[in-house]
């Protein structure tokens, strides 16, 4: 029998509503979910402190988070998540980790509808 690994995380991820929000800077709001032992054990939601240079990454910091969700963040944000050690996930594989997001949070998973709504956030942005 193969043993199952136990997972111990704390995730803030960027939102508006219940949607991952494209750009983590713009969110209204984030969420921060904490797993123990592959459990989803609590859901906070915190607004936005406010988008300066580096205050996002100092406040998911203080938050005690281990990983960040974004649809997106641009590299002075990279940084700035690396200087503090917390893994962060953008474009694609912030798409996985919203599947993974509606699967725990028992919503449906709706991936094409998804994949559209980053369609259009980056032509919006003109990549």
């Amino acid at each position: 029998m193969k043993k199952r690994l136990n997972y111990n995380l704390k995730i803030a991820i960027s939102t508006d509503g219940d949607e991952v929000c494209p750009h983590f800077g713009r969110a209204p709001q984030f969420t921060i979910i904490t797993i123990e032992n592959n459990e989803l054990i609590e859901k906070k939601v915190v607004s936005n402190p406010g988008h300066t240079v580096g205050s996002i990454p100092n406040f998911i910091n203080a938050q005690g988070a281990t990983c960040m969700i974004a649809g997106g963040m641009g590299n002075r944000a990279i940084q700035f998540f690396n200087q503090y050690g917390i893994e962060h996930a953008d474009d694609m594989s912030g798409l996985i980790f919203e599947m993974y997001y509606r699967k725990m949070t028992g919503r449906p998973l709706e991936f094409d509808k998804a994949v559209e709504k980053y369609k259009d956030y980056w032509k919006e942005e003109g990549s």
